[in-house]
């Protein structure tokens, strides 16, 4: 396993190199990341020639390097926040499964039980799309092992053409 942050390149001057680029949010307790973000909303840092994202920096410097594979989660669900208080190391995975269920699901609730079981639980309950068209074997697609609605892929495509013809 690679670790961002080495030990015999963890300067003091690293983080003070970091924590020029947090401002601390009084009322959530967030560090909010202030230097260069992607179009996601999560911060990068360069560190040792490398982009890395800020959250996972952040985890290394103040926490303990990331185990194999695993992820680092937002706690308090915002993207750009790099306070190691308001993160968690779980594993891949699991990640995407806490933010679509923040809230509903904890780390304590996959203890024990098989996680596979669990991951897209959620959206493989849901009946209709989110413009209320049915999944239906007509009207489903799956493409990268997700369902899509064609309805709404023909009225997306519609509007996309209309555009290029300026109407």
């Amino acid at each position: 396993m690679y670790s961002l942050v080495k030990e015999k390149i963890m300067k003091k001057s690293t983080i003070d190199r970091f924590m020029e680029k947090v401002y601390p949010e009084p009322n959530t307790g967030c560090w909010l990341w202030g230097s260069t973000t992607a179009k996601d909303g999560y911060g990068y840092f360069k560190l040792n020639y490398k982009q890395c994202y800020a959250h996972r920096v952040s985890w290394e410097l103040y926490v303990k390097t990331i185990e194999g594979d695993n992820e680092i989660d937002h706690k308090c669900g915002v993207r750009p926040c790099v306070n190691p208080d308001h993160l968690q190391e779980v594993p891949k995975g699991f990640n995407q499964t806490q933010g679509s269920l923040r809230g509903a699901a904890t780390m304590k609730s996959y203890k024990g039980t098989d996680k596979a079981k669990h991951l897209g639980e959620h959206n493989r309950k849901k009946t209709h799309c989110k413009q209320g068209h049915e999944f239906t074997p007509d009207n489903t697609y799956i493409y990268k092992n997700q369902r899509y609605c064609r309805k709404c892929h023909r009225i997306s495509d519609s509007k996309k053409g209309r555009r290029r013809r300026g109407q």
